[in-house]
């Protein structure tokens, strides 16, 4: 189980469908894409086609992993169609939070075998951080990892700014154009700062600003404002608690 930014909430069912359905159909659902933070009140309407497609393919028996901290595994939960509920509740339960206010600095961390993250993970990462940061502040992502982008390395890459980046993958509707949009989406709400295993260069491509020292994250701490860390932000949701600005 994990958070997905088509079907709001990932796993068995959405490794059925779309993920095996044919070309056709996967091409028309491509850029149905959310940066929003998934409602588990609020039906999905891709994952309730998932849903009834698992039914209409027999009884499933579904084993549901929710991850812990790094590359452990926090429990699972297993049984027939069901049990997904459970499944998407302990993954709240254990993934999700709010904060009291948006901050002028987050500090995102991935966090594992940096060989195991693919872009998507630091994208969504990204995105977490982006839910809780003010307009115009600072977005600190610290990973070891360098993932391949994929196909929308080029387009990524190519673009002057993330909004002539956004506007090209949502035309094109690459197969792993989700992680681009999610990454767009985070640089144009907030200034990136990125320490991976990219190239400073390639890291500035792709609209952010190289981070090699814990002395230029703790610049960034020390510039003001309040601060909000969000460790494994590539298996959470964090949202700002309802009332709040």
């Amino acid at each position: 189980r994990g958070y997905d930014p088509a079907t709001g909430y990932g796993g068995g069912e959405s490794f059925l469908f779309p993920a095996l359905s044919d070309e056709e159909t996967r091409a028309a659902l491509a850029g149905t894409y959310s940066a929003n933070a998934p409602d588990p009140d609020e039906p999905n309407p891709l994952r309730a086609e998932a849903t009834e497609v698992t039914w209409l393919l027999g009884l499933p028996f579904f084993v549901q992993v929710i991850e812990g901290p790094g590359d452990t595994v926090a429990e699972v939960v297993a049984g027939l169609p069901g049990s997904a509920a459970e499944g998407v509740r302990r993954l709240d339960a254990r993934w999700r939070g709010t904060v009291p206010r948006k901050a002028d600095t987050v500090i995102a961390t991935v966090s594992g075998n940096p060989r195991r993250p693919s872009f998507l993970a630091l994208a969504k990462a990204a995105a977490c951080a982006a839910r809780v940061v003010k307009k115009g502040g600072r977005i600190a992502l610290l990973a070891e990892a360098a993932p391949v982008l994929g196909e929308t390395a080029d387009r990524l890459r190519g673009a002057d700014d993330p909004g002539d980046a956004a506007r090209e993958i949502v035309k094109a509707k690459p197969a792993d154009g989700a992680a681009a949009l999610l990454w767009t989406a985070a640089a144009r709400r907030a200034s990136l700062f990125v320490a991976s295993g990219y190239p400073d260069d390639f890291a500035e491509e792709l609209f952010a600003t190289p981070v090699r020292k814990a002395s230029e994250v703790q610049r960034l701490i020390d510039a003001g404002g309040d601060v909000i860390v969000i460790p494994d932000a590539d298996k959470s949701v964090v949202t700002v608690e309802r009332g709040a600005e």
